[in-house]
């Protein structure tokens, strides 16, 4: 019995680590602490509501992390320092809110103000991410049109103008020399577009380059 339990505990130490980084969508997360804050207002113990919430979850990601919360509250984390195993998911804001309603004896309330945060932030985002849309598109469609000018549409006026043999204007002539170069460097201008995505991506985790980058997005 003993090695059967020692087994059984060192599965459930082992829970954490496996779903750390699991990193839950925004509207799983406001659904969840919603239906926590509704559980422990109705007087459930917080083990046992951490458990219903897993059990409810849609998203199995959700259900690991939950459930994985569950066992580290009733080994006796309090729900701050349980939640803090998975700091892309829950943010330093929601983990001290939890830390001080906990104390304070107010999780219900604040755990309802938490989702409607939460919320209210997801259908900001969406507002935010629908008037970015527009602009965006019009721009990658005007990209593509031209480069379909100068790489395909171009070379075959060339050989047009190439039969007539007349002295073309200047301003067609950089035309043709713009479309050279770029059916000529088209590979190296595709790499350098991937590094400067990848770059991107690597820059965007750290917080300094996000915060500016999001401050120029908003003007």
């Amino acid at each position: 019995i003993e090695a059967e339990g020692a087994g059984a505990s060192g599965g459930d130490a082992g829970a954490v680590p496996a779903v750390s980084r699991l990193r839950l969508p925004a509207t799983q997360v406001a659904l969840s602490t919603r239906q926590l804050a509704t559980l422990v207002r109705s007087g459930m113990p917080l083990d046992q509501a951490l458990s219903a919430v897993a059990e409810q979850a849609d998203d199995a990601r959700a259900a690991k992390l939950f459930a994985a919360a569950r066992v580290e509250v009733a080994a006796g984390e309090t729900l701050a320092g349980a939640l803090a195993h998975w700091p892309r998911t829950f943010s330093d804001l929601y983990r001290g809110l939890v830390a001080v309603a906990a104390e304070t004896g107010n999780l219900p309330d604040v755990l309802t103000r938490l989702a409607d945060y939460l919320e209210a932030r997801q259908a900001q985002r969406q507002q935010f991410t629908l008037a970015l849309v527009y602009p965006v598109l019009v721009t990658v469609i005007a990209f593509a049109v031209i480069v379909v000018l100068l790489v395909y549409v171009v070379p075959q006026i060339v050989a047009v103008y190439q039969q007539s043999r007349q002295t073309l204007p200047w301003l067609t002539q950089a035309l043709i020399a713009l479309s050279g170069f770029l059916r000529g460097t088209a590979w190296y201008w595709l790499a350098g577009a991937a590094a400067v995505m990848i770059a991107l991506t690597l820059a965007n985790r750290r917080e300094a380059f996000r915060a500016r980058w999001q401050r120029a997005l908003l003007r």
